[in-house]
């Protein structure tokens, strides 16, 4: 099967894109896109030369970072980090000692959590969601 140079460039955008919503990084979409760019000029205008295209991908990629990224950061992250579930509630589903990393569930998934309050939360105690870091939800005790 023979592959394209300009598919090739396509496929990378395509898993770089789709990369991005595991790191939450908000840097792999960037290059995602500038890799989709290059497959289009190759595509359609024929670019052939490969130092100009990993030249074009690396700064369109570093362009969009310094453009957009931190546009795209504060749209979504409030000074507390991430907003998306603030304030939301759990049930714990085992024990989670102060100031240490865990796992729980919310919504049917297994997340990485860390309690940042001064007390051990008990596996049926209620948490709140008090913010986001990545892909880890940040705890602490329910007040009663």
């Amino acid at each position: 099967m023979d592959f394209s140079p300009a598919l090739i460039w396509a496929v990378v955008g395509i898993i770089l894109t789709l990369a991005e919503i595991f790191t939450t990084s908000f840097f792999l979409i960037f290059f995602g896109v500038s890799a989709l760019v290059v497959a289009l000029l190759k595509y359609f205008l024929g670019l052939e030369n490969l130092a100009i295209e990993l030249l074009v991908f690396a700064l369109l990629g570093m362009a969009g970072i310094l453009i957009f990224r931190k546009k795209v950061l504060s749209s979504i992250k409030g000074k507390d980090g991430y907003t998306i579930d603030r304030h939301q509630q759990l049930v714990l589903s085992q024990d989670l000692p102060a100031h240490r990393d865990g796992r729980v569930m919310y919504q049917g998934v297994s997340w990485m959590a860390y309690n940042e309050g001064s007390e051990e939360l008990k596996q049926g105690e209620k948490a709140i969601i008090v913010r986001t870091e990545g892909v880890k939800l940040i705890l602490r005790k329910e007040k009663i």
